[in-house]
């Protein structure tokens, strides 16, 4: 009987990850544990797995946030917190292949969980069909475009930010480099910007009309006082203006 197997890849991808050894590391473990079939008990879909333990894996809990939070950055690993625990899903094979499609569906899974009941361990025969991996990439992407616009929502400044389900629709239609580009140059221009800076953010357009008219791409004036952190920046500006009148 064949066993399941894991695949690395030499690839970019796992070259990059050479330098980063705990967030591989963690990889491999989302890897070993991700399921290759549907679990109808634990709800689990191929290429997901439970995880949080960090103790388990060797690891400190600072160490597993660090490494959780760059595989998502990288877009290795979308997570979701679950009433049954965290779910990480597994949405990039280019250093670890799982092989899902290729799991035969009367071999056992290899996901492992401490702690859980052998109930909840056991496989579902279930075989993995093409709208089970279109199912999964679907959930992995709409988690992205969730996490992404969180950030930009987050970072947005001023007293027009308004009209959250319209921007977000705006924001998701671009591709993910656009996307970072847009959480850039809003995290450098709301600090840098002298006209988004006076009168309390007054001058800041909306994010709707800003996502509409392509806002990131504008070109602005660098603020002289950049090098202060903002509440020095928002103080000297109060007194410039009082100064001139």
């Amino acid at each position: 009987m064949t066993e399941p197997f894991i695949k690395y890849i030499k690839s970019e991808a796992s070259e990059f990850l050479h330098s980063k050894p705990i967030a591989n590391h963690v990889l491999l473990i989302i890897a070993y544990r991700a399921r290759r079939t549907h679990h109808k008990q634990n709800g689990l879909s191929p290429g997901q797995c439970y995880m949080g333990d960090h103790l388990t894996i060797g690891i400190t809990r600072q160490q597993y946030r660090t490494a959780i939070s760059n595989l998502q950055k990288w877009q290795y690993i979308t997570i979701k917190a679950t009433t049954r625990g965290t779910v990480a899903t597994l949405c990039n094979p280019d250093a670890w292949d799982i092989n899902i499609n290729n799991q035969p569906s009367n071999q056992p899974d290899i996901n492992h969980q401490p702690n859980q009941s052998p109930t909840i361990d056991q496989p579902s025969t279930q075989p993995l069909t093409k709208n089970d991996k279109k199912e999964t990439m679907k959930e992995c992407k709409n988690l992205k475009d969730s996490v992404f616009f969180t950030e930009f929502w987050s970072v947005y400044p001023g007293p027009r930010k308004r009209d959250k389900p319209k921007a977000k629709a705006l924001f998701n239609k671009q591709n993910q480099s656009t996307q970072e580009l847009i959480i850039n140059h809003i995290k450098h221009r709301s600090l840098n910007d002298p006209q988004w800076l006076k009168d309390n953010g007054n001058f800041i357009p909306g994010p709707v009309p800003f996502l509409n008219q392509n806002g990131w791409t504008d070109e602005y004036r660098v603020n002289e006082l950049s090098r202060f952190d903002a509440k020095t920046q928002k103080s000297v500006g109060a007194l410039q203006e009082f100064v001139n009148g």
